[in-house]
């Protein structure tokens, strides 16, 4: 068994950045150990989209748990994405009906996670809301979540 020795670096809280790519435009997805960085192609004009997230809202959580069948890691990623018009409503719909995604989650601390493979992948859902005031904040909370039998992997 390994120690687990007091961390010395700067360990902030809270994510930075959120980017995620339909799980259907990756190809030749391969991670040989459960330590290694995945390498993966993108179907060509295919691309990471980044969402935007009010700063102090992008959380990032996983859960390990053990079952008869081997090992579990539930993924939620949780963010507000701020404003009100038909082009964020359209992006934001594009990532859903079922649609199978991918995320890549960088902290602050600039490490960056892989969340779901082209087989194990994550679910979007949103909903906007005004809250009841002025002062209250107009736009989309998100979470997307999932079960892998990996953990995401670190990049």
């Amino acid at each position: 068994m390994s120690a687990l020795d007091r961390n010395k670096r700067w360990n902030p809280g809270g994510g930075h950045q959120l980017e995620l790519i339909e799980a259907t435009s990756v190809t030749g997805y391969s991670r040989p150990t459960r330590s290694a960085v995945p390498t993966f192609t993108l179907l060509d004009g295919r691309s990471f989209s980044s969402i935007y997230c009010t700063p102090g809202t992008l959380e990032y959580s996983l859960e390990h748990t053990e079952t008869d069948n081997g090992d579990l890691y539930t993924i939620e990623i949780r963010g507000f994405h701020p404003g009100d018009d038909a082009a964020r409503e359209e992006a934001l719909s594009s990532f859903l009906g079922g649609k199978r995604l991918m995320a890549r989650f960088t902290d602050y601390a600039g490490q960056s996670r892989l969340a779901g493979t082209p087989v194990e992948y994550l679910s979007l859902t949103h909903k906007f809301g005004t809250g009841a005031d002025v002062p209250d904040s107009r736009g989309y909370n998100f979470s997307l979540k999932g079960t892998l039998t990996l953990p995401p992997a670190y990049e």
